[in-house]
């Protein structure tokens, strides 16, 4: 192989992972939000095939009328259990902004403190740190107000006015998860004779090992340590167990941050104001945490991804610019779509 022929291999080759891209920006921005009803009804299919399947073997039940069965048993097992989840994490939530002036005055005694060690340490005028403390939070306080809050306003409106949308989709999803089970069968000969079905049919295999794999483990992960955490909150009888877990749990899901951003200080604070333990309760919980990421992730993935942290924190940067809160997984689902394309094994 000559070098010219290298390089233009090199440059097609370039140039063909830069059109994927666009194509996979085009297809997650444009057609993905058209098509979200319809993979949910694909996944519930999925869900509750292996009932349907024994209602129809063993009971001779229709499947359509077994898909039914089937969906109204996981629908309410599974709304049951989210609706007393949020039901919890509202009643958290409301407690919080209830309380919200004890807790700022609760943490303006503590800067005020920390400020005053810090004049004292530097040897600055007394109170020229609380008073720059301030200003700062006086200009982000009003850049939330002139900014953040009316578009905060828009929004909800905007919710509301979608609402009805909303619930047309879900009719539409729970429809099509009932077809997708009557006809499942049918579906998968016509994909099999499909004039795409080996080039599709490699590419899914990819994917199935890759980013379908990603996101299955990502989600068990966030549940397991959400659970661990508020578990572990619960314990030092924190009113918002459930709430601050989901948070610490956000953070963990980010390369580099960890639950320990949050858990390791307000364990030293604890140990400094003597709970002790408070202090090894929550310590134990970033242990467990960190135990959970650390071992259960690789076991969960192998060597599936093969991408470095700073990669993926790359790839979750760029798809929460892209997509917004989606984008948290998206951004690494589509750069292993992207690289599943071109061959990356």
């Amino acid at each position: 192989m000559t070098k010219y022929t290298f390089l233009q291999e090199k440059y097609v080759r370039c140039y063909k992972i830069l059109g994927t891209s666009v194509v996979v920006y085009f297809l997650f921005k444009k057609i993905l939000p058209l098509f979200v009803p319809f993979l949910i009804a694909w996944a519930l299919a999925g869900l509750v095939a292996p009932m349907v399947r024994f209602l129809h073997k063993r009971l001779r039940i229709p499947q359509a009328i077994g898909g039914c069965i089937s969906l109204f048993f996981c629908i309410s097992l599974l709304g049951t259990g989210i609706v007393w989840l949020v039901r919890l994490l509202m009643e958290q939530v409301t407690a919080f902004a209830t309380n919200y002036e004890m807790y700022e005055q609760m943490v303006a005694g503590y800067a005020q403190t920390i400020c005053r060690y810090c004049d004292r340490t530097f040897r600055a005028k007394e109170g020229s740190t609380y008073t720059m403390l301030e200003n700062g939070i006086s200009r982000v306080s009003v850049s939330v107000q002139e900014e953040i809050l009316p578009v905060l306003t828009k929004k909800s409106f905007k919710v509301a006015a979608t609402f009805f949308t909303g619930m047309a989709g879900v009719a539409v999803t729970l429809i099509a998860a009932i077809l997708w089970i009557k006809d499942r069968d049918e579906y998968k000969e016509w994909y099999r004779k499909s004039i795409f079905y080996e080039e599709v049919h490699h590419i899914m295999e990819r994917l199935s090992k890759t980013g379908v794999a990603y996101l299955k483990t990502q989600g068990i992960l966030f549940l397991l340590v959400t659970a661990c955490c508020s578990i572990g909150l619960f314990f030092i009888k924190n009113q918002y167990a459930l709430l601050l877990g989901l948070l610490i749990a956000v953070l963990d899901a980010f390369p580099v941050f960890g639950s320990g951003i949050f858990l390791i200080p307000w364990a030293l604070f604890s140990l400094i104001s003597g709970e002790i333990l408070q202090a090894a309760i929550l310590i134990t919980t970033y242990v467990c945490c960190l135990l959970i990421r650390e071992v259960l992730e690789p076991k969960l993935l192998g060597d599936k991804i093969g991408l470095k942290p700073i990669v993926m924190l790359m790839a979750i940067y760029v798809g929460l610019q892209l997509f917004g809160g989606f984008g948290f997984l998206l951004g690494p689902f589509g750069l292993i779509l992207i690289l599943a394309v071109n061959g990356r094994e």
